[in-house]
């Protein structure tokens, strides 16, 4: 092997102290350079979720007062029907219906209660309605139901214009803008099932 010129020894030394400085960043600096980035999103993290926390703190008494203030205004056992029978329950649900289209300028054409199975064990009573009316009449009675109390839930709306319930068509309805309207409605009673 022939001897390193000085120049070639000073490079060659040169690039074994890169190679080592590298090394050592790679070992030492780099891990810790990861960490401090790791902790300081953390910290970051952390602050945002503190100074949520304090809003969500700041809020509290006000959130307190209206729920207070929304207990106060419902009347008790306002979210259920009164009745403890099945069929009082169901002929509370039907008066309540009732009232509720005609002071909207809706007609009632019927309200049937509909069978519960003996396996459910919640205490609900359910009714088909068919009503007609205009649409502010609808509007307001279907607004009526699902915000009102008791609480009563209504699904499976079908609404058509121009036609009586039977399919007939009714003379001048297209014109009168009246809808035919039926819908499922469920109330609830209070206490245990059967």
């Amino acid at each position: 092997m022939r001897a390193l010129r000085p120049a070639e020894s000073r490079a060659l030394a040169l690039g074994l102290l890169v190679l080592v400085l590298a090394g050592l960043y790679l070992l030492l600096v780099q891990p810790l350079v990861a960490a401090y980035r790791d902790n300081d999103e953390r910290i970051g993290e952390l602050a945002l979720r503190q100074a949520h926390s304090q809003r969500l703190a700041l809020e509290q008494p006000a959130l307190e007062a209206e729920h207070a203030r929304l207990l106060r205004s419902r009347p008790a056992g306002g979210y259920y029907l009164t009745s403890q029978s099945e069929a009082l329950a169901t002929a509370e649900l039907q008066a309540y219906v009732k009232r509720l289209i005609e002071s909207a300028g809706g007609g009632l054409v019927s309200i049937q209660p509909i069978a519960q199975s003996s396996a459910d064990a919640r205490r609900r009573v359910k009714a088909q309605v068919r009503m007609q009316g205009n649409i502010a009449a609808v509007r307001a009675v279907l607004h009526g139901l699902e915000s009102g109390s008791p609480w009563l839930l209504v699904d499976e709306v079908d609404l058509m214009q121009g036609r009586a319930m039977g399919g007939r068509r009714v003379p001048g309805a297209e014109t009168a803008g009246q809808l035919e309207v039926s819908f499922n409605l469920t109330g609830f009673m209070r206490g245990e099932g059967p």
